[in-house]
């Protein structure tokens, strides 16, 4: 008596990527930075390879914006394709100083995840994650933009209440007691500029 038995035919899935970190899609960054790139990446199959690729754009100089620009190069960091045991998240730490050639103030970057699998049938499949970008600026300039952005998170949380025993005067603060504390708090340090 023959037996037969049920094969299933399981198709190749390609590898799954995904930047975790940064979570913007773009993010301000000066010389000496070392910026985390957190990211997930599984399959079904083992990698072949796991790279950080990234191109330098350099800046458009006036009155050149219509000329045409070549295709930057494309350069490639290797990373070392961890076990099952260890997991599906990845940290790289990107020295900016330690670049070559080095990065200047003014470039973009554009920086993406690329995964291939083992496929020996029908080819590799690739993977690529959505382009993120790092802009290189100066010192002032990424102070300025922390500056902005702490400005904008905190705008919708103030509110105005009057300050106790001040005669009517008034201050921005998220909660009423708060504003005698600070204006106490002013009164050594000066704040008075930031807050009112």
């Amino acid at each position: 008596m023959k037996r037969s038995y049920p094969v299933d035919i399981i198709l190749d899935k390609p590898p799954v990527v995904a930047i975790q970190e940064p979570v913007d899609q773009r993010e301000t960054l000066i010389l000496r930075a070392k910026p985390v790139i957190g990211f997930d990446a599984a399959m079904i199959t083992a990698f072949p390879s796991l790279t950080i690729n990234y191109q330098v754009v350099p800046p458009i100089v006036p009155g050149e914006e219509n000329k045409p620009r070549s295709a930057p190069e494309t350069k490639r960091i290797d990373l070392k394709i961890k076990s099952t045991e260890e997991g599906h998240h990845y940290e790289y730490t990107l020295d900016i100083s330690a670049q070559t050639p080095p990065w200047k103030e003014g470039v973009n970057v554009n920086y993406w995840i690329e995964a291939a699998d083992n496929n020996t049938a029908t080819g590799p499949s690739i993977t690529r994650t959505e382009p993120k970008q790092f802009g290189i600026v100066t010192p002032e300039a990424k102070q300025a933009r922390n500056f902005s952005n702490a400005s904008n998170k905190m705008a919708p949380r103030l509110r105005i209440f009057p300050i106790p025993g001040q005669g009517g005067k008034r201050c921005r603060t998220s909660h009423p007691p708060i504003a005698a504390v600070l204006k106490i708090i002013d009164n050594r340090l000066g704040l008075s500029k930031i807050l009112w």
